[in-house]
């Protein structure tokens, strides 16, 4: 049997190479701005067509290349930041591999033009599908400029599995913010299909953070700070009034290389235990400063993981860092006798209102009368016998009447799935707790969560009406002014159609303002619209591709947002209306996350119970 294992020729040794290296537009971007970079670059400029499809060229003012070098640049393998095998566990650098620009040659046409302050002429070299075309002799300042054009030319199979130009220009725009997050002392511009996108200036973290994502940022923001004899930490962390339901806003760097750490990510997550809710997720830009000899990060291509040699101790210090930054900005509770008064009286007013102050779409301002009166627990010392006494529900409806819930049902007064009525044909709901609504059936009872419940009812009411192909518009009298960063202000564009579609009357102000003329009816009061687009534009954000459906991510942001809490006392006419509403419902069963709206109890439960009294 003839010998069958042969080696690979070169140009398909350099393609699979390229594969690990050269997944998208946004890797290609990533290699070629940490090069200028390296290269001590102090303004570095990004170029984009078509997302990076057509072309990606950056251009920097950094210290160039010799003739010779930039001939070799283009050599797998090929560096100067590595001699020895000693140099791997020091790296410094954010490119060390020497596979960069072999990798994205193979599978894109490149120009270089480059030149030191020392040499009177620039080098040019076009390079197609790794072999060089041209090598010649130009006039240009110095520093280095490389034009990437027609990525996956000679490759259609992968350039067909590149996604849409929304998906692609998104991932080359989050490339360039970690890069412009990592270093606030270089300028970064960034212009696609020659339209200015980022124009940053050199300056603080704090500033750039805040010119980059817009909006009041700045008074969000908690410096943190710590150093010890093997770590420091710092950077910037948001209040609790910047967390969100969804990822996307968390930049963790070592040794200013941006890196992805599922651990690391649970260490400043739980620093927030207790005083944010659950599934939420904080803002941060953190950096860690280590010795290199202590990490390893040559473990994958992207070099986005990265192992230490003692993730426990990093785990721990990092998560002190960050409570250390929140107790000291009076966010977590704290027992300080020292501590100014006014000042705590004065942060406490500042903080955002629980989420289970909001309550229906005719309760807006419910949460103005959920505020206990500093005479409350005085004037109502001696009144716990009253519990122990019959209460008449005249006088609770009367008290409750004040903030009515009007559901609106579909069925009438049918009886909902074998509800039992009493003499008077009137079904006896009993609120528990202020969160469950009970009431008997024919095999036992009934228990409706009122959150969950509330949830499914808004989140079919506002789905099904902004389908509609005609929906009304609420026109407001003072048109409230959004903004975005960037990648949420060009998501938000490409979706504005479906949104005049869906009773939204938004014009666009330049590249991140947007003013709001309108909203649709079905939102009542949409006195609140800028964090309620961000919850929409962050789950947007976090879909694979731009074939999602719109109409439910905003159903369900506004079912997240307005659902009735628990805690929310009820009137029976409340309690009944939402039981109908939820039964009218297309799928009662469970709210637009999963949980369970309802659930049944057995006669024979309720005996045992009651038998092993538990």
């Amino acid at each position: 049997m003839a010998d069958c294992i042969k080696l690979l020729p070169d140009v398909l040794a350099n393609q699979i190479a390229a594969g690990e290296v050269v997944q998208r537009p946004a890797s290609v971007v990533k290699e070629l701005m940490e090069n200028a970079i390296d290269a001590g670059a102090t303004h570095i400029s990004l170029i984009l067509k078509d997302s990076g499809k057509s072309l990606i060229s950056v251009i920097d003012n950094g210290t160039g290349m010799s003739p010779m070098d930039a001939r070799m640049s283009f050599e797998r393998h090929a560096t100067s930041k590595l001699a020895s095998a000693r140099d791997l566990f020091a790296i410094k650098t954010m490119g060390f591999r020497g596979e960069a620009l072999a990798s994205i040659a193979a599978v894109a046409q490149v120009e270089m033009t480059t030149k030191r302050k020392e040499d009177e002429v620039a080098t040019h070299i076009i390079n197609e599908g790794n072999k060089i075309i041209k090598q010649e002799v130009v006039q240009a300042p110095y520093g280095t400029t490389i034009a990437v054009k027609n990525l996956f030319f000679n490759i259609p199979a992968r350039r067909n599995f590149l996604k849409s130009n929304e998906v692609e220009r998104k991932h080359a725009y989050e490339e360039f913010i970690r890069l412009a997050l990592a270093h606030p002392e270089i300028r970064f511009q960034l212009v696609h299909n020659d339209e200015l996108v980022y124009l940053l200036d050199n300056s603080t973290l704090k500033q750039r953070i805040v010119n980059i994502f817009k909006g009041d940022t700045d008074k969000k923001l908690l410096v943190v700070e710590e150093e010890t004899e093997k770590l420091m930490i710092y950077g910037i962390i948001g209040t609790p009034q910047m967390v969100k339901k969804t990822r996307g806003d968390q930049y963790l760097f070592v040794n200013q290389r941006f890196i992805k750490s599922n651990l690391l990510n649970h260490a400043i997550v739980s620093a927030y235990e207790k005083i944010i809710p659950p599934a939420h997720f904080p803002f941060y830009v953190l950096f860690l400063e280590l010795d290199p000899s202590r990490i390893d990060v040559n473990v994958h291509p992207t070099k986005q993981e990265i192992k230490f040699d003692d993730e426990q101790m990093i785990y721990t210090y990092l998560k002190s860092a960050v409570k250390h930054a929140l107790s000291f900005n009076l966010v977590t509770p704290m027992i300080d006798f020292d501590m100014d008064e006014q000042l705590a009286r004065a942060w406490n007013q500042e903080l955002p209102r629980s989420s289970t102050g909001s309550s229906s779409e005719g309760n807006r301002n419910f949460t103005d009368n959920f505020r206990i009166p500093g005479d409350f627990y005085k004037e109502n010392a001696g009144r716990w016998k009253d519990l122990y006494e019959n209460i008449s529900i005249d006088s609770i409806e009367k008290e409750t009447s004040r903030q009515s819930l009007i559901f609106s049902s579909q069925i009438g007064d049918e009886d909902v799935n074998g509800e039992e009525e009493d003499d008077y044909g009137v079904i006896n709901y009993i609120q528990l707790h202020k969160a469950y609504i009970l009431f008997q059936i024919k095999s036992g009872m009934m228990i409706v969560h009122q959150h969950y419940s509330h949830h499914r009812i808004l989140y079919e009411r506002f789905y099904k009406n902004t389908k509609r192909a005609e929906v009304v518009t609420q026109t407001d009298l003072f048109p409230q002014v959004l903004h975005f960063d960037v990648i949420k202000a060009d998501l938000l564009k490409s979706v504005m159609n479906e949104l005049h579609s869906s009773g939204f009357d938004i014009e666009v102000r330049d590249n991140q303002e947007f003013i709001v003329h309108g909203y649709p009816a079905i939102m009542d009061d949409a006195h609140d619209l800028g964090s309620w687009f961000e919850t929409v534009l962050d789950s947007l954000h976090q879909e694979a591709d731009v074939n999602f459906d719109l109409h439910h991510n905003m159903a369900l942001a506004y079912a997240d947002k307005y659902a009735l809490p628990k805690g929310r006392e009820l009137s029976l006419e409340e309690m009944r209306n939402l039981v109908d509403s939820l039964f009218a419902c297309d799928e009662p069963g469970y709210d637009a996350n999963g949980n369970a709206c309802f659930g049944k109890c057995s006669i024979s439960t309720i005996e045992n119970i009651i038998k092993n009294k538990i």
